[in-house]
């Protein structure tokens, strides 16, 4: 399963890249190093977008930019982290969103059930009620990108999980 799973994010993350503004350049990064299962990195760059402001946000984007000019990928994230982690100094709190952001994507859930098992759709409502306001915006243009991509609405909400559980994943303490 996760080997779909990491497919699905990959393909997704592939879509737009680097298009729009700070927040469209760290949500692509976000999407990329979820898919290379870089938990560690996303969860830094998921804290940027949820708690800098815009112009400390454009210095972390700008780093990610470079990816354009030629430099690998992996070396613009290195140059991204540390701009957002001095930036971040440290601040590592989650403010769950409220049931009034996470309602479209609940009711999207509910219009699943009866082709995708309940226990499923229980465990993609609980990771829902975990995350923060960004990562809801996140999540909503993540299933777009996914119902634009894929006809089967059970490719859409299998692509739509493994954005889930990678982000979950991503909070998660690492093991030492």
């Amino acid at each position: 399963m996760h080997a779909v799973t990491t497919d699905l994010l990959y393909t997704l993350s592939q879509q737009g890249l680097w298009a729009g503004d700070s927040r469209a350049r760290l949500e692509e990064a976000i999407l990329l190093a979820l898919a290379a299962r870089d938990y560690e990195s996303a969860r830094t760059l998921l804290l940027a977008l949820e708690l800098l402001k815009p112009r400390r946000r454009f210095g972390v984007a700008v780093a990610l930019e470079a990816v354009g000019m030629g430099l690998p990928f992996r070396e613009a994230l290195e140059v991204a982290l540390r701009e957002a982690r001095r930036y971040l100094g440290g601040r590592s709190h989650r403010r769950f969103a409220s049931r009034r952001f996470r309602k479209p994507l609940e009711a999207y859930l509910q219009g699943l059930e009866g082709r995708v098992a309940a226990e499923q759709l229980a465990k993609s409502r609980k990771a829902l009620s975990k995350m923060t306001t960004a990562e809801i915006h996140m999540a909503e243009r993540v299933l777009l990108r996914a119902q634009r991509r894929w006809k089967s609405p059970e490719t859409v909400y299998q692509a739509f999980d493994a954005f889930l559980v990678a982000v979950q994943l991503a909070h998660r303490p690492a093991r030492a």
